[in-house]
């Protein structure tokens, strides 16, 4: 009897000693809504609608509002930190527009322009060497993809695999539908004919077992090694959970759907540790620990974007400048 109860003392403190994730709410520097985040350690930055990017350099304690030379009626649809340290930032519609900053943003170097009323982009990401590609919806025949070695310029990629299907397009929910997978990049689409992962370099493409339909599909891809974990859903129907994430255990070359999908359409999934990912969206938050397999929500209370800050924190931002650390 001694034994068993010390067993279950011991079981007790540690539960109470691994609470498990919380949601710590930051004061918002800003009623805009935020779509583009990035980070690492105590720096994070969101980047969202009418020009709006904000830097906090001590873990969300306090914040900076930039400013965005002429930038002012611009919807910021990602931000991204490369490894030297120097942001940049992507606009969604026409104009499309590249800007970096090396001195985490009070300047900023413009680095591509094009006014077209057909363009519109989604997400961008870049290689621990600074190579970068971003991509966006149908434009001039291909899904638009434009890569740069080095950040300063950027050119169009034309590729078999980024011919558009019927209705199919990006999304810039989160800015966070491209990951650089090691060797390339990889994005996802959706749309009335289906979800796609492509990796534009390899001429590789696959379908996604995600939902079909306007506004629906593949909206964020997360990765760790050779496992991939993809959310999304339809943003019209948020409550829904058939076809809202997927996973893959071999690079991306098949897909399998999870046993406990998230609850709800997901507008982004952020890779935390192991086999730990961490999704969100209009409708809540939600945590997975066996790679996408199955997932719980851990907060009811929407949010847009997310970037990684370490192995034991992400940072969430969403509608009206809202803000949270979740700590695991």
């Amino acid at each position: 009897m001694k034994t068993f109860l010390h067993l279950a003392c011991v079981l007790a403190l540690v539960a109470c000693s691994n609470p498990g994730p919380t949601l710590n709410y930051l004061d918002r520097p800003t009623k805009q809504h935020l779509r583009g985040a990035a980070g690492k350690g105590d720096l994070i930055a969101f980047s969202g609608t009418h020009g709006t990017v904000v830097v906090s350099k001590d873990g969300g304690e306090s914040w900076e509002g930039i400013k965005v030379p002429g930038a002012d009626s611009i919807d910021f649809r990602d931000i991204e930190l490369r490894e030297n340290g120097s942001f940049f930032i992507l606009s969604a519609g026409n104009p499309a527009l590249i800007f970096e900053s090396s001195d985490c943003g009070k300047s900023w170097e413009p680095r591509f322009n094009l006014k077209n009323k057909n363009i519109f982009m989604d997400g961008m990401a870049f290689s621990p060497s600074g190579e970068g590609m971003a991509f966006g919806d149908p434009y001039e025949g291909n899904l638009a993809c434009l890569v740069s070695e080095d950040g300063e310029k950027w050119s169009f990629y034309r590729s078999k695999v980024l011919v558009p299907r019927d209705e199919e397009a990006g999304f810039a929910a989160s800015g966070s539908g491209i990951q650089w997978l090691g060797d390339g990049f990889g994005f996802v689409t959706g749309g009335e004919s289906g979800a796609r992962f492509i990796r534009p370099y390899q001429g590789f493409e696959v379908e996604l077992p995600l939902a079909k339909g306007p506004g629906a599909g593949a909206f964020s891809l997360a990765t760790h090694d050779n496992h991939l974990v993809v959310v999304g859903g339809s943003y019209l129907d948020s409550l829904n959970r058939d076809g809202n994430a997927a996973y893959s255990e071999d690079g991306g070359l098949t897909w399998k759907t999870p046993k406990t999908p998230p609850f709800g359409y997901r507008s982004v999934v952020v890779h935390i540790q192991s086999n730990q990912y961490l999704a969100a969206g209009r409708t809540g938050v939600d945590l997975s620990n066996d790679g996408g397999k199955t997932w719980k929500m851990i907060s009811s209370d929407g949010f847009f974007t997310a970037t990684k800050l370490s192995n034991h924190t992400i940072a969430l931002g969403g509608r009206n400048g809202k803000l949270a650390l979740v700590k695991f």
